[in-house]
This record gives C-alpha cells, structure tokens and sequence, in this order.
C-alpha cells in the first residue's frame, strides 16, 4: 500500500470513527430507545432505528479498535520532521527581478526604462579618459549608442542639460575639463569637449 493510500484511509476510516462516535453518545444519551418524538417521526410500518443505530455502533467500535492496531504499522518510518530543501535557483530571474527593483528605486523606471547603475569611480574615470581620444574617435565610437548602454558604460553623470530636443549628459574631470555626450530620442548624436 502506498503512502498516499494509507492517508486517504486512514481520513476515511477516521470520518467513519468520527459518524460512529457521534451515534453512539446518540445511543448512550437516549439509552438506545427510541424517544416518542423519532417514534412518531416514523412511517407508519417501519421500525424504530434504535437496533439498527445500536449494531451500527458496534460495528463502528469494532472498525475503531482494528484501526488503534493499525496505527503503528502505517505511521511513517521517520516521524521526525524533515528540514526544508531550499528552492533551485533561477539566477537569470533573480538578476532580472533585481534590475526591476534597482529600477524602480532609482527612478530610472518611472517612464524612461532605465536602469540606474551604483555609484562606481571606475565608471566615471572611463567617461573622463574619452578626453583623451582623438574627436573622430570620440565620434565615431559612440554614435548611435543607447542612453542605457552609456549609463551603464560611464555611470551616472556629473550633469544633464535638457534642450528643446536633446540632452546634454556631461561628465566632469575638473572644473575647465569635461566631456559630454549628446543624445537625441535617446540615442548618442554627438560627442563634444566641453
């Protein structure tokens, strides 16, 4: 007998000792007599239900004491309680959950689908070695790139200019030394020292 089984008997078996149980104290309060009122509730031509109840309760306690001796035999091998497995992980989900998070957070994601990167000096030290590349370089190396991929790229920068149709993100190596990207529609249109 499977592990299932023996559960779905023993509820079976326990709803059956639960129905007898409930006849029997019906028994033992009235004393297995009918009372005038169940008599007279009675069809004419058919007997009281006082020796039907009473066979009933015997054949309930007999199930009731075989399933006590049973009891042992269908607890399972290790009754201790198991300890929790932990879940498989799913790492693409999770670092995708938590790019919605930092999202939302941030800011980023309210309307503009950006993710914010953390504050990185590493980040912002390549956006100010632009300064050192030739302006055809500059150029030609950064046109078209998304604002996503230059967030991610230089990190946040040190200033942003909105014009009527284009945004100026600038990063700041010292005060008279920047460079600055220029995006339209969200997308790098030009590179400038600044």
């Amino acid at each position: 007998m499977t592990t299932g089984s023996k559960g779905l008997g023993l509820a079976v078996l326990a709803l059956l000792a639960g129905f007898g149980g409930g006849c029997l104290a019906a028994l033992l309060v009235t004393g297995g007599e009918a009372t005038a009122a169940q008599a007279a509730a009675a069809p004419a031509g058919e007997p009281a239900l006082g020796p039907q109840l009473r066979a009933l309760a015997e054949e309930l306690a007999a199930l009731r004491a075989q399933l006590q001796r049973a009891a042992p035999a269908l607890a399972p091998d290790d009754a201790a309680p198991r300890p929790l497995q932990p879940a498989p992980r799913d790492d693409a989900a999770l670092l995708a959950a938590l790019e919605r998070l930092v999202a939302a957070v941030s800011g980023g994601g309210a309307g503009s689908g950006l993710v914010v990167p953390p504050p990185d000096a590493q980040r912002h030290a390549r956006a100010t070695a632009l300064l050192d590349l030739r302006d055809d370089d500059l150029v030609s190396s950064h046109r078209l790139w998304p604002a996503q991929r230059v967030l991610d790229e230089y990190g946040v920068p040190d200033e942003i200019y909105v014009g009527d149709s284009t945004e100026k993100w600038v990063w700041r190596e010292r005060a008279d030394e920047a460079v600055a990207l220029v995006l339209f529609r969200g997308h790098v249109v030009e590179v400038q020292r600044w």
